[in-house]
């Protein structure tokens, strides 16, 4: 089987999306002071808890934004923080929007970050136009380096724009998970990726980023076909021999074997 390389645009969607959270670790390790300002404050002597109105936190380049927060503690070593209202995330490179934002830290290395928004945002201020629409994420992190991420909303929207070297790509799905563990991309109900014109759809469609090989499946009672759409080469697509000759297929009957679907052209 080749390499499929059209897929690598999508994955780098989810990474770039991570990407915005990973980078409010920094707000604990680098050698720069962090800022806080607010309209407000108070705390509660018997639980420690602090909260905040109308909040800015800034470390270098990077912020946080928030109608409302409150703390277990002032501090990053061990504590909880939970953002409410016009969340907002800015980097020098992408802004994240969301409604809710908890973040978790532990001897000063951020473990879980937990967004919700209605929808959440992400969007690349660079000239790829990346854009990520989302209900929820879930980011957990090991030894300060994300280990999983779990994206859910109905569905989820990722699109990169075209760009002089790459057709517009775009992926959709009920739920997008990322385990780096396995190096593995899993989209899951009423799956869709693609470049320009060219489609797969599927139940369930997970990308190996280590082998560059995908594995498409029906649901679990083997409903659903797999379906490939490989349109002819235009002035505004990429060619067709980049995706994979044989796709592996997992049934829903037999959860342990894998057939091979032929990609077929649309005349």
């Amino acid at each position: 089987m080749k390499p499929c390389t059209k897929l690598t645009y999508v994955v780098a969607l989810l990474i770039a999306v991570t990407g915005s959270i990973a980078s409010e670790a920094q707000l604990v390790n680098s050698s720069q002071p962090i800022e806080m300002e607010a309209d407000s404050t108070g705390a509660d002597a018997t639980t420690g808890k602090v909260t905040f109105t109308n909040i800015s936190i800034r470390q270098g380049p990077l912020s946080i934004k928030a109608d409302h927060a409150e703390s277990s503690t002032l501090g990053f070593d061990d504590s909880t923080w939970i953002f409410r209202g016009n969340v907002a995330l800015n980097a020098p490179a992408s802004t994240l929007q969301a409604s809710r934002m908890t973040l978790r830290f532990a001897n000063k290395q951020i473990q879980q970050a937990t967004l919700t928004g209605a929808p959440l945002q992400y969007t690349d201020n660079l000239d790829n136009g990346t854009r990520v629409v989302a209900q929820k994420a879930e980011v957990k992190f090991a030894r300060n380096a994300i280990s999983t991420v779990e994206l859910e909303g109905t569905p989820i929207e990722l699109s990169r724009a075209a760009t002089p070297d790459s057709t517009r790509t775009e992926g959709k799905a009920n739920s997008i998970s990322y385990d780096a563990a396995s190096s593995t991309l899993q989209l899951t109900g009423n799956a869709e990726l693609g470049e320009g014109v060219n489609r797969i759809t599927g139940n369930q469609i997970t990308y190996n980023l280590a082998t560059r090989q995908v594995l498409a499946a029906a649901n679990e009672q083997g409903e659903g076909k797999v379906h490939i759409t490989i349109n002819p080469t235009s002035d505004n697509t990429s060619s067709a021999q980049d995706l994979p000759d044989t796709l592996p297929v997992e049934t829903g009957d037999n959860p342990g074997s894998q057939d091979s679907v032929e990609p077929t052209g649309n005349e």
